[in-house]
């Protein structure tokens, strides 16, 4: 079986590339043909951890030209322009070789993430969103099986007939989520009337193979127990929060005996830069930094969550990886859209799922702001340990055998590639 891969592939988010790599060990397809807004990173990706497999890259070349300015001040310019199949296909120049690919394939994977969202109508990713929607849409119009994987949907505000368009016209889809707080609904009030079919995060379970692989990183001597951290948001909302940084890493080591180990997951402003700026101004934190990488290796993410006594993060995968390997964990709710919809169906729809027989407290796991999680840090670490502790237990597991049951039927239908008229 030729199994296609779509989604947000081309750049060095870890949630996305680590998804991708996840699936592709799950499924185990004789032949790959992975599609790409951006050559390069998965030859990377492939020599790393996809050697053993038989893959194809393609990329769909978008002509959407839109030149971001990066620096300390996050600002974003959107493009809700409503676009039609034809229109988004006029948009990739390369589109004969996407629909001669996509003819090849047997079915089409949509991986999950977050990329059906008003955020990906911004102009600076706006041409990555049409790259993904004229293969989903070539995929379509030759009448190919489409399976999503735990996507989230949504918020759509001002892109909603963008996205409403786009889900209305693919009749050979099944579509599922990983959230059951927003994104059902989002979906639904576009007029989707088909099955939603809610799944774990697609990386939740990561594949044992992966867990295995030894990690290259290199942690300084005495860092035998640290708390993990991981902070993205912009350097001008950092400054403002340098003093109670600072005293919280001095707290952790004074009162705790815990070394405060800060870890980007994404080049640039996704969290190098951040890292750089802190560097400068608390030298009492412990930066891991890239040393030369272009991205963070699966494995040393794993090896880092796993041995952590706390991860307080933004990240939402890091934050997926704590619960996965029952590490306490604080995930900080970002601002999309002007408000925290976005983040919140993500972090609490996991909640929902691995707490789906116990009652949990959401503040016990998530906060709105970077300096409410410092000070309940500060000041009740052992607390919120030991109460997150407490939900780590059998009933946790039966849930998670409950998620890992429905993925593996999930995935066996999509073998059968015969079950969509």
């Amino acid at each position: 079986m030729k199994v296609g891969f779509v989604g947000p592939f081309g750049d060095t988010n870890f949630g996305d590339y680590a998804m991708l790599v996840n699936a592709i060990y799950f499924l185990h397809p004789a032949e790959s043909i992975v599609f790409t807004y951006k050559p390069g990173f998965l030859d990377v990706l492939q020599k790393q951890y996809l050697s053993d497999f038989h893959i194809q890259q393609v990329v769909a070349e978008n002509q959407y030209r839109y030149t971001p300015q990066y620096g300390e001040h996050y600002s974003v310019e959107y493009d809700d322009t409503v676009l039609s199949s034809a229109e988004i296909f006029a948009f990739i120049s390369n589109m004969e070789t996407v629909r001669e690919t996509v003819a090849q394939i047997d079915i089409l994977y949509v991986c999950g993430g977050g990329y059906f969202n008003r955020v990906w109508s911004a102009k600076h990713r706006k041409g990555k969103l049409i790259s993904i929607m004229s293969v989903i849409l070539a995929a379509e119009e030759a009448g190919k099986p489409i399976f999503f994987g735990g996507n989230t949907y949504g918020p759509f505000d001002e892109s909603e007939e963008l996205f409403r368009g786009f889900f209305l016209s693919l009749h050979h889809a099944r579509l599922a989520t990983r959230d059951d707080v927003f994104s059902i609904d989002n979906l639904q009030r576009m007029g989707i009337r088909s099955p939603i079919y809610l799944l774990p995060d697609d990386l939740y379970f990561l594949d044992t193979r992966l867990k295995k692989i030894p990690s290259t990183l290199m942690k300084e001597q005495g860092e035998n127990e640290y708390i993990l951290l991981e902070l993205y948001s912009s350097i001008e909302e950092l400054k403002t929060l340098l003093p109670q940084i600072r005293n919280f890493v001095m707290v952790m080591k004074q009162r705790y005996h815990l070394t405060v180990l800060f870890v980007p997951l994404d080049k640039m402003y996704g969290g190098e830069k951040q890292a750089d700026f802190l560097k400068q101004e608390i030298p009492e934190l412990i930066f891991l930094g890239f040393d030369g990488l272009e991205y963070r290796r699966i494995e040393d993410i794993q090896h880092l969550v796993q041995d952590a006594k706390f991860v307080l993060c933004q990240r939402y995968h890091l934050f997926v990886l704590a619960m996965a390997n029952n590490i306490p964990a604080m995930n900080i709710l970002k601002d999309v859209c002007g408000d925290k919809r976005y983040y919140y169906s993500k972090t609490n729809g996991l909640l929902r799922q691995i707490f789906s027989n116990q009652d949990y407290d959401q503040g016990l796991f998530m906060t709105d702001h970077i300096s409410t999680a410092l000070e309940q840090i500060a000041s009740g670490l052992y607390e919120i340990q030991t109460r997150q502790r407490e939900f780590f237990n059998d009933k946790k597991e039966l849930a998670e055998r409950q998620m890992q049951d429905k993925k593996e039927q999930y995935f066996s239908e999509l073998l059968e590639v015969d079950m969509i008229e």
